[in-house]
């Protein structure tokens, strides 16, 4: 069978989403160059019937929570079947992406080692993040904004004390199966891995897509606080629902320097000075022409253009309490319309 296929297992946070999109947003330019993608969760695969497990949203009950033979034996039909309606079509590389599969390897890694021993090639590739790195940036996705767990928001300290984080022995799985055939990189030296991916792939003119861009600290803020009320499990979309509507997040959002870059400072106002002594002069001699006092030569004291967290949260508040009055007024005027309405 003339076709290979490449399997990227992640590590997760090291721009699996953004290689992922790309894959799925580029299908035109894969195909001229003999590629197909296979997707996330086999999802693309049309030869065989869909599993249940076919889904961004169910992969991981098959690698959880089904039976290592049952599993490995359904990726296995899936991915055969598959490659060989491709490789009749004249495609000569088949992509599969999964960031799930770099820890939760068994029934993927014995699916894999059987197509290999029928003559099937085989290439695997997968990211690594230095750990601190990689714990930062997981923490605000999985300890913030999507938060995986019941009650308010965990901080770091308590997030990662609940999780390893070591890499070795998942990558030593695929290392020990795969071999030459397995290659990982370093994420933190690579300037864009999606590109990175690409050239792996021997695909060019693919356009690459980045996702998932961290947000500033206040953004994360908001997102903690919102999370926090919450009991329950929180997916990202509802704050991503509430700062979109609110243009929060849009990136051709104007963002202001903070107050004392905004604001004039003393060097600036020195300059005005001596920039206009000349007019200044002029405009005096009218003054004192006038009878009136002239423009003092000395410095006056300048308000400072600062200003603390703490005027910023009263007129907030203002505002929050002017909103909920206002909630309030609306509520009684719906209660009484409502009662209105059945009478």
């Amino acid at each position: 069978m003339a076709i290979e296929l490449i399997v990227h297992v992640g590590n997760g946070k090291t721009g699996t989403t953004s290689i992922q999109q790309t894959l799925a947003k580029g299908g035109d330019a894969l195909a001229a160059q003999g590629a197909r993608y296979l997707g996330f969760a086999l999802e693309n695969c049309t030869v065989r019937k869909k599993l249940p497990w076919q889904t961004h949203g169910t992969f991981q009950e098959l690698l959880l929570h089904a039976d290592l033979h049952t599993a490995h034996v359904q990726l296995y039909r899936q991915l055969q079947a598959e490659l060989e309606a491709l490789a009749a079509q004249g495609i000569t590389r088949a992509i599969w992406s999964n960031e799930a599969l770099f820890q939760q390897s068994a029934a993927t890694v014995h699916a894999l080692k059987r197509l290999q021993n029928e003559g099937i090639t085989v290439r695997i590739i997968g990211y690594v993040r230095r750990h601190d790195q990689w714990a930062r940036s997981a923490y605000a996705q999985w300890g913030i904004k999507h938060k995986i767990y019941p009650g308010p928001v965990k901080t770091f300290a308590e997030w990662v004390e609940a999780r390893s984080l070591a890499l070795a022995r998942a990558v030593n799985v695929w290392e020990s199966h795969f071999g030459p055939a397995f290659e990982l990189r370093n994420f933190d030296a690579i300037p864009d891995v999606t590109v990175d991916f690409l050239e792996f792939c021997g695909l060019q003119g693919v356009p690459a897509i980045r996702a998932y861009e961290t947000p500033g600290t206040d953004v994360l803020a908001a997102w903690a606080l919102y999370n926090s009320r919450q009991p329950d499990p929180q997916s990202p979309a509802a704050f991503e629902r509430i700062v979109r509507h609110a243009g929060i997040t849009d990136p051709d959002s104007p963002k202001l320097p903070e107050i004392p870059a905004l604001m004039p400072s003393e060097e600036q106002l020195d300059g005005l000075l001596a920039t206009y002594r000349e007019d200044i002069d002029e405009i005096n001699a009218l003054l004192v022409a006038k009878g009136q006092p002239p423009f003092t030569t000395a410095p006056r004291k300048r308000k400072a253009a600062e200003t603390t967290p703490w005027e910023m949260d009263q007129i907030l508040l203002k505002m929050v309490f002017s909103l909920q009055e206002q909630v309030f007024q609306l509520r009684k005027t719906v209660t009484r319309l409502t009662e209105d309405a059945k009478k």
